[in-house]
């Protein structure tokens, strides 16, 4: 029986492997995370059971190999000889692969695009079972340089599969691409808040675009949309919702509503907040002007019928943001509200609430320490 002990430096799985041949040995798992090391635990338990009852098959081994719950030498004794072509054919292999997509995946839609990713790779690597660590590692340097680090480690996770299933057939002794870790994203996605004098940029560029002839309907939007951001620290998403009847003169609610077109729609939060600035006369009507009182904020019509979809808001201020400093996004405009509000010395717990965070430690990520002022922004408008 699978059984869960701590130890200095963690948590300890202990768990039997039983053979064909009657035979079985103790194995060790080993976890730091007690949540990763209660998954652990029930794949160990299952893992027992499966094999004791002699039940364990080539389809049910991978997981556990995933898990590194079963080794090389486990699967060896287990199948000594594996099904499949002897020698290596890419047709069987993304057959095989797209079993495996089958019994893991329930949208055809996925399948068939994993599957074309899949026959990507195996003309773009050539003989899979030749390839070597430091192939692998050149490989995913390369694909680190023309596509993002989390598209990098879906590709990744796509390449190990494939690995997994030459090991399978025994067309390669080991799965190297299991030994390389994937490339941390998370971090370095974490936009940065704009300075003082990128602000000033953002809004003049904004300005003349918008005011441009032949300026398009996202165009005209950008100066309202760079100044709402910054002024009142809304996401993506609230921006695109965002209604005129959820504004006055003198604050701004982002709160749960029902869409024109009848469906529901809740902030991120899933709480109203209201954001307000006390001792200013009518931010808000600085920010969007006269106000119409129906419709959306930003749309591309001018009854504001519609709103604007979220990718051409992304890449509308994309481009206003590329000549200014490429890694700025539209969510650098949230980090500069917080940074702001922050600045000119309002409390921790209500730029909390401002920004709809459940804890001030996700606030504190969006605090950027600047050395330029930046009190005397309401001025830029």
């Amino acid at each position: 029986m699978a059984s869960l002990t701590r130890y200095s430096k963690g948590y300890k799985i202990r768990y039997r492997v039983y053979y064909p041949d009657g035979t079985d040995r103790v194995a060790f798992a080993y976890r730091r995370i007690k949540r990763d090391a209660d998954d652990v635990l029930g794949q160990a338990s299952q893992l027992e059971s499966i094999t004791r009852q002699n039940a364990l098959t080539l389809d049910t081994a991978t997981p556990f190999q995933h898990w590194r719950l079963l080794t090389d030498e486990d699967l060896q004794r287990w199948f000594p000889r594996r099904s499949g072509p002897l020698r290596y054919d890419p047709r069987a292999l993304l057959e095989a692969y797209r079993t495996e997509c089958s019994l893991h995946c329930t949208s055809q839609k996925v399948i068939r695009e994993n599957t074309r990713r899949a026959g990507k790779f195996v003309d773009e690597l050539g003989n899979l079972p030749r390839l070597t660590e430091a192939d692998l590692r050149q490989w995913q340097h390369e694909l680190a340089g023309r596509v993002s680090r989390k598209t990098v480690n879906l590709y990744w996770d796509t390449l190990r599969q494939l690995l997994d299933l030459c090991v399978r057939y025994g067309w390669r002794e080991q799965n190297p691409a299991r030994t390389i870790r994937k490339l941390p994203w998370k971090v370095s996605r974490l936009p940065h808040a704009l300075a003082h004098g990128q602000v000033q940029q953002v809004i003049e560029r904004a300005r003349a675009m918008g005011a441009a002839p032949s300026a398009s309907s996202v165009q005209r939007a950008l100066y309202r949309l760079v100044v709402a951001g910054s002024f009142f620290g809304l996401r993506r998403g609230e921006l695109q919702y965002l209604l005129w009847s959820d504004t006055n003169g003198w604050q701004v609610w982002i709160q749960g509503k029902t869409l024109p077109d009848g469906h529901p729609w809740l902030p991120k939060d899933r709480e109203a907040r209201v954001i307000t600035y006390p001792g200013i006369e009518r931010p808000i009507a600085l920010v969007f002007g006269e106000m119409p009182q129906l419709g959306f904020v930003f749309s591309p019509l001018p009854d504001g019928s519609r709103r604007f979809d979220a990718d051409v808001l992304t890449k509308g201020v994309r481009r206003l943001f590329a000549p200014i400093d490429p890694q700025l996004t539209l969510h650098s405009l949230r980090h500069t509200f917080a940074t702001w509000r922050l600045m000119m010395g309002d409390p921790l717990l209500l730029v909390k609430g401002w920004m709809g965070h459940s804890s001030a430690e996700t606030l504190l990520r969006y605090a950027h320490v600047q050395v330029d002022p930046m009190a005397d922004l309401l001025q830029l408008l």
